[in-house]
């Protein structure tokens, strides 16, 4: 377990690390949840903190555990940029943050025109990459929009990285558009961090990814324990979803110890630089990468986050893909946030997380 003292830096830290993204307004508007979770419990919810775009799904990579490029046969035309800055326009003055996925979000052809477009409204931006296409000239046009942050995915050394993405000379043109766009933003406006997910396939490769963020000068490093279902889990699960499913008899022939014994060694180490998320504890850990395991722990972001797909459509979370609750092409926020079948959706995982939650990042 880390010392106290180190846990309470690490979460300093990271609120360093995420200032910004949030203005006090939006701090002010979250002081009701608590009491829409513990008081008032119908599963209505007070205007979101924040958007999570995914503004495209095209993408360069393969990523074996992506569970975004899963349902690809679900996926429909996405908004035009009429469309993309009517959504900004009516959406942004009201929520204000925007995280910014994908897929590979800068892939999208006029990512630096939404950020902009984005500031320009109020918002404040997120985003999480690849870096595989940031040449100079791209990380220097990104780097002026001024995103508040942004998030390089990292998966270990090259061989390790290469092989998890799905494409040769994968980890070349990441750690090239992570080195590009440090040399262009400004610190003051942009911070900048290393996230890298954790599963079996990388598990050993941990001390790889804090050398380079620390070689490079990035502002953390973040790991993430891989969202994933057993087969077992995927058939209780009464959601229609789509996710990484493992065999149960692979996860039963992986040992997390090692993995865990550098983890909790890393945060000695680099208090505060290094964090991993969700915050869990030893127990919890270890629990994870077991068959029948993860946390039985209440998600929050249904209750803050407006989830929306690259056409309009909005779904419950970021896993639960395939049940649309509204469009903001057409729908108001208000008709979308606090309907019937939202409002359901959130008193049911309050009163038993799903299965697809227990094994969530963000939970």
């Amino acid at each position: 377990m880390m010392h106290p003292l180190a846990a309470v830096w690490s979460q300093a830290r990271n609120a360093w690390l995420l200032r910004g993204l949030l203005a006090p307004r939006q701090l002010l508007g979250a002081l009701p949840l608590p009491y829409h979770w513990y008081v008032r419990r119908d599963g209505s919810a007070p205007t979101p903190l924040f958007i999570g775009w995914y503004i495209t799904y095209a993408c360069p990579q393969n990523c074996a555990f992506c569970n975004v490029s899963k349902a690809v046969k679900v996926w429909h035309k996405p908004m035009g940029e009429k469309e993309e800055n009517l959504f900004i326009d009516r959406f942004v003055p009201r929520i204000g943050t925007v995280a910014i996925g994908g897929g590979e979000p800068l892939f999208h052809p006029g990512i630096d025109d939404r950020v902009s477009r984005i500031r320009a409204r109020g918002g404040r931006v997120l985003i999480v990459t690849s870096g595989t296409t940031l040449g100079p000239a791209e990380a220097r046009r990104l780097a002026a929009a001024a995103p508040e942050m942004i998030i390089f995915s990292v998966l270990g050394d090259e061989q390790t990285h290469d092989r998890e993405m799905g494409r040769a000379g994968s980890w070349q043109k990441a750690t090239g558009g992570l080195a590009n766009f440090l040399a262009a933003r400004d610190p003051r406006k942009t911070r900048v961090g290393i996230n890298c997910a954790l599963g079996s396939g990388n598990a050993l490769t941990m001390r790889a990814v804090v050398d380079l963020g620390r070689k490079l000068g990035v502002d953390a490093v973040r790991f993430t324990w891989m969202s994933f279902l057993t087969e077992s889990e995927r058939r209780r699960e009464p959601h229609e979803i789509t996710y990484l499913v493992l065999p149960d008899e692979d996860l039963g022939a992986f040992d997390p110890t090692p993995m865990l014994a550098t983890a909790r060694a890393l945060e000695r180490e680099h208090p505060g630089f290094v964090q991993f998320t969700p915050r869990l504890n030893e127990g919890e850990r270890g629990n994870w990468f077991r068959a029948g395991g993860g946390v039985n722990r209440r998600c929050l972001y249904i209750w803050h986050t407006l989830f929306v797909r690259p056409d309009g459509s909005v779904v419950p979370c970021g896993h639960l893909f395939d049940d649309p609750l509204g469009n903001v092409r057409s729908d108001r926020l208000e008709a979308i946030w606090n309907s019937d079948r939202f409002r359901s959706v959130r008193r049911a995982q309050w009163a038993q997380p799903f299965e697809v939650c227990r094994r969530c990042c963000k939970v």
